[in-house]
């Protein structure tokens, strides 16, 4: 295969696509998990919904990421990241 400029370009572009789409979704999901802990009432106090949140919408993540053809490790990390940052606060000590 010839590497020319053209593909260069191609591929960057792709690079830079798959990499912002899959950031774009791990900060949705990190972002609605903080929405989530902090609106709801109802998980508020409730270690194992708590942690039953956190769980799940970080998987979410990763599926999402994964059937959409994106990068799912780097959704599930940069949800990971905004979940430390912003559900983290909203969740109960025991939690």
């Amino acid at each position: 295969m010839e590497i020319t400029a053209t593909t260069i370009g191609i591929t960057t572009w792709k690079f830079m696509y798959l990499s912002f789409l899959s950031i774009l979704l791990g900060l949705f999901i990190g972002l609605i998990s903080a929405f989530i802990s902090k609106r709801i009432k109802s998980i508020k106090g409730h270690t194992v919904k708590e942690i039953f949140l956190i769980v799940l919408l970080g998987y979410l993540s990763y599926i999402i990421g994964e059937s959409l053809g994106l990068s799912a490790i780097m959704s599930l990390f940069v949800c990971g990241v905004t979940m430390s940052h912003y559900t983290f606060h909203n969740i109960s000590k025991e939690g």
